[in-house]
């Protein structure tokens, strides 16, 4: 430190501000905070090839690294420029430098700091002086530049600016005094106006450096506040900036960890059984250079999951990935990719260095107490908003906030919230919403999808997407694909044509047109490899225990399953009823229990604590590792177990649903070897109406009035009875590309009855409006960060589904002393509402004031409570009010769920169950 104290004018500028500490400064200088974000990502960089390398590409800077980082953290230093305006720093009265300003006057009121720095650089860059841009266009810098000053999560719309009124010419000088020192401090090289056409791609990450780095260097824990006061920007810089920077990426769990060199099936998972053919196929292809997609169809049980780990790990070995992020359909199946990933992911790591992280993102990630522990050791102490009702960065994070320090707010919001977090863990599941959020114009979206593009995407389920969610998809891979990532998509019933959109637009990612390649292969099991130069279509053979011979049986009515039911369940046998409503579960248990036999109900209509209790019993029960002795008896469940859970029963019926749907319910009938079964076979018993004769409009609502609602395609179901119904039994899994394609292939659309035509045209007209939806809300990759200037909004805004808005139940009964308190009793209050959620889709009023009374906070005001009282044994009584201001009385029972009373406004509203994947 040098002798004699230094004060620097440039210096003086406040940059972040909390006042009325003891021992603290009152303010850390503009330059000092600069300094510290360029620091935190001149570590990133330095640390992480797959963030730097496509980054260097772009610029042409392969092989200079340490070019590359003094590009960036030139460019990192330049985002707060705009805080050098009159709006921002009249915000502190008292932090206001006089004698560097003079006569000019406080103005609190104008644009925020971001769009401020671009109205700085853009009149200061017209004087030419800036030698890294020096034959760029203006137009041009903007791409590369707004991604560093608009690091608040969005960009910003241009605006006509006063420069007098925001700057004046005093400032506008401290500004080009602040460049020109960045400049003088970093030196970065000269970089040539050739590789602007590289700008709208890398913008992207970018962007997503810029959110990440400002946020840990906006942390006082690692970056506590400096007086200008006897130090050099040198001395800043090579003293506190770069040290600080590195304790910050450790602490905060970012340091890449090593990914293991022993690759394999018996490697990864510590078994010693063979492998399955496609989990050998994963282990043996070559894996061509350059982004790559594997799309890998294969029968529920065929061994995928561990064949895409397989190959994401020895992309990671490779040196191609950091780690992998698993995207899935719902909670429930992200829960269960989450439990198979936590017996498997130490064994992807070496064991040197940091300590891998495993992370899970939805909604209800904070509930799952395997979780919770991993948390706990991943993120420590740092885990300090855990506990805020109101923790997210749209409750925390205010542009400009009055005391500078909003992105320190973001920065703890951040560290605590596993949805973002998860992106930038070693290895990651979640739901596939999450990975969505990174296309569309979510705030905090760059930050997503620079974690997603260093990892290997996984997306299993790929056939549960309507048309909405497909364009998603779409979308996702082309990102992923044109930011140098790889992706694995699963699928157990992919039509062909699906197939070959999802390799289109990965290779459209990668620069490929649409057309130039041809999908032809028909066979099953399949595995596809794609890239930039090729695609390969690999025919594989099933597991050798798999292949079987399921036996397909109508039944006429709900009648005819219960007879079936009942009379199976005298053998002993373990026995499922898949229904498509939740009001037909409750029907269906109704009529068997009439006759004397037991059922459980299983669905998503209740107390989250509950469902995970009976969840926890089924699995027990009719799980892989559950005893003859316990498996008597019937289940009777909604969807909810056709994907999530590894079940495993000796008889299946079912209502009509989508083949696809059909198949993945047969999937759970004799899904493991278990000696002594008491039923001859595999059967699956399937109530349709006939599709033989004449099919009138109402063939399916005129059988099932309530799914009707739920599968609004009755071509679809239409087609798939005809095809299943064609023959008495089917070679799984043989007979499966026979089956869908028949349903979703080429003819599909042709020969049903001309009754059925209303309901096609609606419903194809409904997918492509949906289609169009999505295209208009959808980021667009080669647009470039800066070219997405509206419609942005918080994430928690952002739709990634269509459809009606779930409304969130809060249950809730009377202590002793007749005090409120959630339904589910858990030692900490708030995570105690939230397993006592359940979520409907009835309009209901809320009670805003109600829920801020019980402590919710506001970003929990718009749920609705429901105080319980008891009428009878495990029979709970609740009213609610509806958005016609009528009463709704409802039922509750753990066992059974809730049930709504009249009135009734309609099927549509009343029984279709949010199953709240967000």
């Amino acid at each position: 430190m040098s002798s004699e104290p230094i004060y620097e004018n440039i210096l003086l500028f406040w940059g972040k501000s909390r006042q009325n500490i003891p021992d603290t400064p009152l303010f850390h200088p503009t330059v000092f905070h600069c300094l510290d974000v360029a620091a935190v990502g001149d570590v990133l960089v330095e640390q992480s090839s797959y963030l730097s390398e496509p980054i260097a590409e772009a610029f042409e800077l392969k092989g200079n690294p340490q070019e590359l980082r003094r590009l960036i953290g030139f460019l990192l230093s330049l985002h707060d420029l705009g805080k050098l305006s009159r709006p921002f720093l009249a915000k502190i009265p008292e932090l206001w430098p006089e004698a560097q300003l003079g006569s000019l006057k406080k103005e609190a009121s104008g644009p925020r700091h971001d769009l401020a720095g671009w109205a700085m650089w853009a009149e200061l860059s017209k004087k030419g002086v800036f030698q890294p841009f020096e034959n760029w266009r203006l137009s041009q810098t903007r791409g590369l530049l707004l991604p560093m000053f608009c690091h608040h999560g969005r960009p910003g719309r241009e605006i006509k600016l006063s420069l007098v009124s925001v700057f004046g010419k005093e400032l506008l000088g401290f500004g080009q005094e602040f460049i020109e020192r960045m400049y003088a401090l970093f030196r970065p090289t000269s970089v040539s106006a050739s590789v602007c056409k590289n700008i709208p791609r890398v913008s992207w990450r970018l962007a997503g450096l810029a959110v990440l780095a400002d946020w840990l260097g906006s942390n006082q824990e690692w970056f506590p506040y400096c007086s200008p006061v006897g130090l050099s920007i040198e001395e800043y810089w090579e003293n506190f900036a770069r040290p600080r920077a590195r304790q910050a990426v450790q602490e905060a769990g970012l340091e890449p960890s090593t990914p293991s060199q022993i690759t394999g099936y018996r490697a990864l998972t510590g078994l010693d059984h063979v492998p399955s053919p496609v989990q050998s196929w994963a282990e043996q292809t070559p894996l061509p250079e350059g982004p790559v997609l594997v799309l890998i169809e294969d029968m529920t049980g065929g061994g995928k999951t561990e064949a895409a780990v397989i190959l994401a790990h020895r992309l990671m070995a490779a040196g191609r990935a950091s780690g992998l992020y698993a995207a899935l359909p719902t909670m429930a199946t992200a829960d269960a990719f989450y439990r198979r990933l936590e017996s498997i992911y130490l064994r992807m790591f070496s064991g040197d260095g940091p300590q891998p992280s495993l992370s899970l993102a939805h909604g209800a990630a904070s509930l799952n107490p395997r979780f919770r522990s991993s948390v706990a050791r991943w993120m420590g102490s740092l885990t300090i908003a855990d506990q805020a009702e109101d923790a997210s960065p749209e409750s925390e994070l205010n542009e400009d906030h009055a005391q500078g320090d909003e992105s320190g707010a973001a920065c703890a919001v951040w560290l605590a919230d596993s949805r973002r977090k998860a992106f930038l863990a070693d290895i990651g599941a979640g739901t596939i919403d999450q990975a969505f959020l990174a296309v569309l114009p979510a705030k905090f979206q760059s930050l997503r999808l620079l974690g997603l593009t260093q990892r290997v995407l996984i997306v299993d389920e790929a056939h549960a997407y309507d048309s909405y969610m497909g364009a998603e998809l779409d979308a996702l891979l082309e990102f992923q694909a044109g930011l140098g990532g790889n992706a694995i998509v699963l699928s157990a019933t992919l039509p062909v044509q699906r197939r070959r959109d999802l390799v289109h637009a990965f290779r459209k990612g990668l620069g490929q047109a649409a057309d130039d390649c041809e999908l032809k292969e028909t066979a099953y099991p399949l595995a596809t490899l794609a890239g930039r130069d090729f695609v390969q279509e690999t025919p594989k053979a099933a597991r050798p225990d798999l292949p079987r011979s399921l036996t397909v049986t109508r039944l006429e009515s709900a009648d005819d399953a219960t007879a079936r039911i009942a009379a199976a369940v005298r053998t002993g046998a373990a026995i499922a009823w898949i229904r498509n409503t939740v009001e037909d579960v409750f029907t269906a248990a109704e009529s068997l229990e009439t006759l004397g036999i037991a059922v459980s109900v299983f669905h998503a209509r209740c107390a989250l604590g509950d469902r995970l209790a009976i969840e926890q019993d089924i699995i027990r029960r009719f799980g892989k590792e559950s005893r003859s002795e316990q498996r008597a008896g019937v289940l009777i469940a909604t969807q909810v177990i056709e994907q999530s859970l590894d079940l495993d029963f000796d008889m299946m019926v079912s209502d009509l649903a989508p083949v696809d749907l059909l198949l993945q319910r047969a999937g759970r009938v004799w899904r493991h070897l278990r000696g002594g079964r008491p039923v001859p076979g595999p059967e699956l018993l399937v109530i349709s109406p006939d599709p033989i004769r004449e099919v009138a409009a109402n063939w399916y609502s005129s059988a099932f009035p309530r799914a009707a609602y739920v599968y609004r395609n009755h071509v679809v179901m239409w087609r798939s009875a005809e095809v299943l119904f064609r023959q008495r039994q089917w070679r799984i899994p043989e007979d499966v590309r026979t089956l869908v394609e028949a349903v979703y292939g080429e003819d599909a659309a042709k020969g049903f009855s001309e009754a059925l035509e209303k309901n096609y045209c609606q419903v194809i007209g409904n997918e492509n409006a949906e289609a169009g939806i999505a295209d208009a809300n959808l980021l667009k990759l080669n647009k470039g960060y800066a070219g997405q200037d509206s419609g942005w909004a918080d994430d928690v805004r952002v739709s990634t589904r269509l459809g009606e808005e779930s409304v969130i139940i809060r249950l809730a009964r009377l202590d002793d002393d007749g005090q409120v308190i959630p339904w589910i009793e858990d030692s900490d209050v708030r995570r105690a509402w939230m397993l006592s959620e359940v979520g409907v889709r009835p309009r209901l009023q809320r009670d805003v004031q109600a829920a801020l009374t019980l402590g919710w906070g506001r970003t929990n005001a718009n749920k609705v409570l429901v105080v319980l009282s008891s009428v009878e044994q495990d029979l709970w009584h609740g009213k609610v009010v509806d958005q016609k201001g009528r009463d709704r009385f409802l039922t509750y029972s753990p066992r059974s769920g809730l049930r709504f009373h009249s009135p009734m406004n309609s099927w549509n509203e009343d029984v279709a169950v949010c199953t709240g994947q967000k």
